[in-house]
């Protein structure tokens, strides 16, 4: 599944269940989804061009868990404003691969297939829930505070407003003092056909104001009775950040 970079997100994907946090008071949960408003607003007047490398592994396995396919790719690229992303570089690499038979080259195979599918098969995910226009969508739930590594971090439940298959249902960390978001672990707000289970993790950092992936993981599996059942996990790894030159 090839990933790709959009708006103050990127294309992409996971797991990571931490216990749970005490309650908020009502007080400190405004006064953090305040915070966490009023620097999604802000981020779109800071936002600045920035250059990123994205490294991806994929790993592709048969319902008996039994590896498949790996695959690892890679993309160079500026982003110049939410939707615009100039790739500079990209390639894949196939590490292995259980039905090749000696000496056939499967990259060259997959791309001849591609070539004949325009449809590009991705996922897309932001992590702008606090924007003015995507959180009409949202109900956002404030847990209380919760460790995270060496980190003290607040838990926001987020929880969609509708079933809709382009929003995301879950969990959210946030900077206690900044309402930046650190990490989320997400679903779909609603399942589609054949798809058992979908589920992303990912951490974030601060970047010129806005809060973008160190990274993103991604843990699919797909069945289908007598036809298909697949287990893929993907995991993306971004460099830090630097101004576009």
């Amino acid at each position: 599944m090839p990933l790709r970079p959009r708006r103050l997100g990127f294309a992409l994907i996971a797991t990571c269940l931490l216990a749970g946090a005490p309650p908020a008071s009502a007080a400190e949960g405004e006064a953090l989804l305040a915070l966490a408003f009023a620097r999604a607003e802000a981020a779109a007047d800071l936002a600045q061009p920035y250059h990123y490398h994205m490294e991806t592994r994929t790993r592709i396995s048969d319902g008996d868990d039994v590896l498949e396919q790996e695959e690892r790719a890679w993309v160079d690229a500026i982003q110049w404003g939410p939707d615009s992303t100039q790739i500079l570089a990209e390639g894949k690499e196939l590490i292995y691969n259980r039905k090749a038979k000696p000496g056939e080259n499967l990259e060259e195979k997959d791309e001849a297939e591609d070539k004949g599918e325009k449809k590009e098969r991705k996922l897309e995910l932001s992590f702008d829930f606090f924007t003015a226009e995507r959180r009409a969508d949202y109900r956002f739930e404030p847990g209380g505070l919760e460790s995270r590594g060496d980190r003290e971090l607040a838990v926001v439940a987020l929880k969609p407003r509708a079933k809709r298959k382009e929003l995301w249902a879950g969990k959210l960390w946030l900077e206690p003092a900044t309402g930046a978001l650190a990490a989320a672990e997400l679903k779909p707000a609603d399942g589609s056909f054949g798809v058992k289970h979908l589920d992303l993790t990912a951490e974030l950092a601060d970047h010129a104001g806005q809060d973008l992936p160190r990274w993103i993981a991604m843990d699919l599996e797909v069945k289908l009775p007598l036809i298909v059942h697949k287990h893929i996990r993907t995991r993306a790894e971004f460099s830090p950040l630097a101004p576009a030159p």
